[in-house]
Parts: C-alpha cells; sequence; structure tokens
C-alpha cells in the first residue's frame, strides 16, 4: 500500500542524517565516504520533506476522527447533542 512506501521514506532522512554525522565525526574516515555520505544526506533531507505532508494531512485526519468518537460517546451517554461551531468558541 502507499503508507508502506511513504513510511519507508519518512525513515530515510534520520538513518542518513545518524550515519553523516558519524562519518563526519569519525577522524580516519576516507574523503569519498564523506562525499557519499553528503549526498545521501541531502536525499535523505528531501525525502523527509516530501513526506512531512503525509504526516501533517495523517494527523489532521487522526484529530477529526479521535474528536468525532468524543462527541458520539457524549451523544451517546447524555440527552444533549452536542454542536460545536467554530465561529463562535466559548470555553
Amino acid at each position: 500500500s502507499n503508507l508502506t512506501y511513504v513510511l519507508g521514506m519518512d525513515v530515510f532522512g534520520p538513518i542518513t542524517d545518524n550515519a553523516a554525522g558519524i562519518v563526519e565525526m569519525s577522524p580516519s574516515c576516507p574523503e569519498a565516504a564523506r562525499d557519499a555520505m553528503d549526498r545521501l544526506d541531502a536525499a535523505g533531507n528531501t525525502t523527509k520533506a516530501f513526506t512531512k505532508g503525509f504526516a501533517v494531512g495523517s494527523a489532521g485526519l487522526a484529530c477529526f476522527l479521535l474528536f468525532n468518537a468524543f462527541l458520539d460517546l457524549v451523544r451517546d451517554y447524555t440527552i444533549v447533542t452536542p454542536t460545536i461551531d467554530i465561529v463562535k468558541p466559548e470555553v
């Protein structure tokens, strides 16, 4: 499914970032390895940026569904049917 692909792309960024940090801290690392890790780190940053929209969208959907489930429970256990007016929020 699309979810596994996006999650795989999402974890590529932190893994390459950690590997690039290890290569940078290692004193005897050849320059070719540093260049390769810089390219992989740039690719990891790009994939992380691409998958950020999916993460934000799925978090927004999860918030909406959890709030709707809360309203369903309120409706089940009370007589009052809850209404939410986002134009006039009352606390």
